[in-house]
C-alpha cells in the first residue's frame, strides 16, 4: 500500500481487532486466523505492533472472535440439517473444505454446506512398522448411535475404494471424494494420538538400546516398567501369552511346588523337561551368542501323559493360550509359517504327530519347519498379488505324538523324551499337585522371564561352557549332541 493508505499509529489496535472479527469467519483454524492477523499487522500499518503488543492487545480478542465464529457456524449447520446433539456446538473443526461437527463431516461448496459422512474419525495411535516400512492407524469411528475401533493402513486414506471397504457397518456412510479424504486426513493429524513402534512377533526385542519383552497387549523393560511406545501390530498377534499379567514367585510358593517338579514322572523325563523350559524361553538370547536351541519332542503310547504334561505344566509355565497348540494332521503351510514367525520365546506346540498317518506333504512341512526353526532361517511365500512375504522362523517347538521322529538330522536337533504309562505309576499325586497349582507355575515362568530380562548373557554363556567342561564326556565329539547336553544344565 501507499504510505497514505496505511493505518496510523493511533488507530492500530482498533483496526486489527476489527480485522480479527472479520477474518474469524473465514479462518480454517485458530492458527490460520493468527497468521492472517500477523500478515495484516505487517502489511497494513504504518508501524506494525511488536509480537508482545500483538499478544497482549489483539490475539486474546481474536481467539474470542474465533470461538464465537465457530459457535455461529456450528449453530448454522445444526439448524440447516436439523441435527440434535449433546456436544458443545463450539466443538467444530475445519480443514480445507471439510468441517467436522457432531460426529459427521460436512463439505463447504458453492451452494453452501453439504454432509458427506455419518461418522467422524478419532485417531488414537499411529504405528510405525519397521519390518515392512508401513504405517498403521488405530482409530475410533464415531457415529451418534454406534462406535467402532478400526486398525487400518494409513495409505487407505489415499484410496477411496479401500477406505470404503473399511466402513462396512450400515451406520457408516461416506459420499465424499478422494480429495475430501485428504482434508479429513488433515483434520485427524491435529488430534492428540500416541506414536508407537510396531513389531511382528512377541518375546525379546532390543528397544532404544535395552532388552525388552513384549506380548500381544503389554511390553516391559528390564526394570519391569511398562513401555508405552511399543506394540505388536494386530494382524501379527497370533501366538499369545499372558505372562506379563503374572507376578514373581514367592519363597513359599516355590517351596510348595518344588517337591513335585521332578517327581511327576520318572527323573529322566522331568529333569530334561523342566530344564528345557527356560532354555526355550531364552532361545533368541542364546542365538545371538551363536548357540542354538533344541526342539522338545514328547512321544509315547496313548495315555502316557504327553498332552496332559503340555496342558498342565508347559502351558502354565509360559502362560500360553490354547491357540498356541496346532494339530499336525490339519496344519497348513501358511498357519505354520505365521505361528513359527510370531514369537521367539513362547513355544509352538505341534500335537498329534503320527508320521504314518500324515501325507508326504505334511511330513515334509513339519520336518522342514523343525530344521528351519533350529537355525532361525527365513522362509518366503508368494501372495496372490505377486508379492513375497518373508517369515523369520524364530519360535521354539514342542512336538507331541505317539510316534517318534526317525529322521537323524531332526533327532540331532531335539531333546527326545519317551513317555510310557509305567513311568507314571505312583507319581499321580505330584502331577495333580502341579496341575492344581497352575497359578504358581505361571509365577515361576514370570520369575524366569524377569531373570532373563536382567541377565548378563555373556556371563551365562561362560557358565554354560564351564558346565559343559564339567559334565560332558570328552569322547562325545558330535557338536549337536554336545550343544544339546550343554543347554540343559544351563536351564
Amino acid at each position: 500500500k501507499q504510505s497514505q493508505d496505511l493505518v496510523a499509529v493511533g488507530g492500530r489496535n482498533d483496526f486489527l481487532i476489527s480485522q480479527a472479527g472479520k477474518l474469524a469467519y473465514t479462518a480454517r483454524s485458530l492458527e490460520d486466523l493468527i497468521a492472517n492477523i500477523k500478515l495484516v499487522n505487517s502489511k497494513e500499518l504504518e508501524e506494525p505492533l511488536s509480537d508482545r503488543e500483538l499478544s497482549n492487545n489483539i490475539l486474546n480478542q481474536a481467539k474470542k472472535y474465533y470461538d464465537k465464529a465457530q459457535k455461529d457456524k456450528a449453530q448454522q449447520i445444526l439448524e440447516e440439517f436439523n441435527i440434535e446433539t449433546s456436544e458443545p456446538i463450539e466443538d467444530l473443526e475445519e480443514y480445507g473444505s471439510i468441517i467436522c461437527l457432531s460426529n459427521s463431516y460436512y463439505k463447504r461448496q458453492k451452494g453452501g454446506i453439504a454432509p458427506i459422512s455419518t461418522f467422524k474419525i478419532q485417531l488414537k495411535e499411529v504405528i510405525y512398522n519397521d519390518f515392512n516400512n508401513e504405517m498403521l492407524y488405530k482409530a475410533d469411528f464415531l457415529n451418534n448411535s454406534f462406535n467402532q475401533e478400526l486398525v487400518f493402513r494409513a495409505r487407505d486414506l489415499n484410496n477411496k475404494n479401500k477406505f470404503m471397504d473399511l466402513i462396512e457397518h450400515p451406520n457408516f456412510m461416506f459420499t465424499g471424494s478422494q480429495n475430501d479424504l485428504q482434508d479429513i486426513k488433515g483434520l485427524i493429524a491435529r488430534q492428540d494420538y500416541r506414536e508407537l513402534k510396531g513389531v511382528n512377533y512377541g518375546g525379546f526385542h532390543e528397544h532404544k538400546g535395552q532388552r525388552v519383552f513384549i506380548t500381544q497387549d503389554k511390553a516391559i523393560n528390564k526394570n519391569l516398567n511398562p513401555i508405552d511406545d511399543l506394540t505388536i501390530s494386530e494382524e501379527f498377534q497370533v501366538i499369545k501369552s499372558h505372562i506379563l499379567d503374572r507376578q514373581a514367585i514367592t519363597r513359599e510358593e516355590l517351596e510348595a511346588i518344588s517337591p513335585s517338579l521332578f517327581t511327576f514322572n520318572e527323573l529322566k523325563i522331568t529333569s530334561s523337561l523342566i530344564t528345557m523350559l527356560p532354555v526355550m524361553m531364552m532361545k533368541s538370547l542364546l542365538f545371538e551368542e551363536k548357540i542354538k536351541t533344541q526342539h522338545l519332542v514328547l512321544y509315547g503310547e496313548a495315555g502316557a501323559g504327553k498332552s496332559q504334561t503340555v496342558s498342565s505344566i508347559i502351558e502354565p509355565f509360559f502362560s500360553m493360550d490354547q491357540e498356541n497348540v496346532l494339530s499336525c494332521s490339519n496344519v497348513t503351510q501358511f498357519s505354520l509359517l505365521k505361528s513359527l514367525s510370531n514369537t521367539n520365546s513362547t513355544p509352538v506346540v505341534l500335537e498329534e504327530y503320527k508320521p504314518s498317518f500324515l501325507s508326504d506333504f505334511q511330513r515334509r512341512l513339519i520336518s522342514d519347519s523343525l530344521r528351519n526353526t533350529y537355525d532361525c532361517h527365513t522362509a518366503t511365500r508368494g501372495t496372490r498379488d505377486q508379492k513375497i512375504n518373508s517369515y523369520s522362523m524364530l519360535a521354539p517347538i514342542i512336538l507331541v505324538g505317539e510316534e517318534g521322529q526317525e529322521e537323524t538330522a531332526i533327532k540331532e536337533r531335539s531333546i527326545i523324551l519317551n513317555f510310557n504309562k509305567e513311568a507314571r505309576q505312583g507319581r499321580a499325586e505330584s502331577f495333580y499337585h502341579l496341575k492344581e497349582n497352575s497359578k504358581i507355575l505361571n509365577n515361576l515362568g514370570y520369575s524366569v522371564l524377569e531373570y532373563l530380562l536382567k541377565a548378563d548373557i555373556e556371563a551365562l554363556v561362560n557358565t554354560r561352557v564351564k558346565l559343559m567342561d564339567k559334565h560332558i564326556d570328552p569322547k562325545i565329539t558330535e557338536d549337536r549332541v554336545r550343544e544339546s547336553v550343554g543347554n540343559m544344565p544351563l536351564g
